[in-house]
């Protein structure tokens, strides 16, 4: 279901975030293991002073785009959550 939360994993995959959550540590799509990044690195720290858990490094995640208040254009400038 990459329609819905979209990310890119390291293999190159396109995966939802269901997908990407139910296995962290390897690509749901390929089995490929992911590089972790620790909860005790301090570059992570920086950002999250907490973290609870370890996450896999270089996962890509897509990000909806907005069209600016009154401008025209695909669906009258509306967000499309059907980006493909």
């Amino acid at each position: 279901r990459a329609d819905r939360l979209p990310f890119v994993t390291p293999c190159a995959h396109l995966l939802c975030l269901d997908c990407l959550s139910a296995e962290m540590q390897r690509c749901a799509a390929c089995g490929a293991a992911y590089t972790m990044q620790s909860v005790a690195d301090p570059h992570r720290r920086a950002v999250n002073p907490n973290p609870k858990w370890e996450v896999p490094i270089d996962v890509i995640e897509f990000q909806p785009s907005y069209a600016q208040k009154g401008a025209l254009g695909i669906q009258g400038g509306e967000w499309q959550p059907q980006w493909q």
